[in-house]
């Protein structure tokens, strides 16, 4: 299995570089913004109007911004998740609701969003998904709760260090990293998925882990 595109996503392009005409999007408000996002031929376009009606601010716009995580192009979906994270609150429960889609890039979206936005809310469910049976899922749960998690999410992100998964193990030490400090069940798992550990970039995050979460001398 691999995780390439956790490496980074398609990004979206210079407007000018693709004859896109910003100012023309933005006079367009809300209605003309939504209807590029969804019916635009043109992927550029369709990032762009994610793009600008997250900066809008406008929680009419959370609809649109949900149906386009389901665009086919890996930038439309990176760009309307960024918009929904700038949303914030009002799109914690709709993220939610995506958890259960049958789509795995769905989930995945809505874990990355759920994470940036940093609702407690999201915790419970993040912790589930770590079971999930895609690793993109799994090790986007874990990266999630690495920034909205706490004491209480050890045990979860102790089972994730032993994933069949490099990236999904990964993501786990960092995770731990930052929710364990000073607890010593975090640091004997480091320590012993260390010793079995055989990807070098997992050894690495792990090593960091372990200097984050302390080595139990002098605490």
């Amino acid at each position: 299995m691999e995780l390439s595109h956790h490496q980074g996503e398609s990004t979206m392009t210079d407007p000018q570089k693709r004859n896109i005409d910003e100012e023309k999007l933005i006079q367009d408000g809300y209605l003309g913004l939504a209807g590029s996002l969804e019916n635009s031929p043109d992927p550029h376009i369709r990032q762009y109007a994610a793009h600008l009606l997250g900066g809008t601010g406008e929680e009419r716009a959370l609809p649109n911004l949900l149906q386009a995580l389901h665009d086919p192009e890996k930038g439309v979906r990176n760009l309307a998740m960024q918009a929904l994270v700038n949303l914030g609150t009002p799109a914690v429960d709709p993220l939610l609701d995506l958890l259960s889609d049958h789509h795995w890039v769905i989930r995945y979206r809505a874990v990355e969003a759920l994470g940036l936005i940093g609702d407690p809310r999201a915790v419970r469910p993040l912790v589930h998904l770590l079971s999930d049976e895609k690793d993109h899922v799994r090790y986007m749960a874990a990266k999630g709760l690495g920034r909205i998690g706490g004491p209480e999410e050890i045990s979860s992100l102790i089972h994730a260090l032993s994933d069949n998964n490099e990236f999904v193990r990964r993501s786990a030490a960092t995770a731990l990293g930052a929710v364990g400090r000073g607890d010593e069940q975090a640091r004997t798992a480091l320590h012993r998925a260390a010793e079995r550990e055989t990807d070098p970039a997992v050894k690495t995050a792990i090593a960091g882990a372990i200097r984050t979460v302390g080595d139990g001398q002098g605490q």
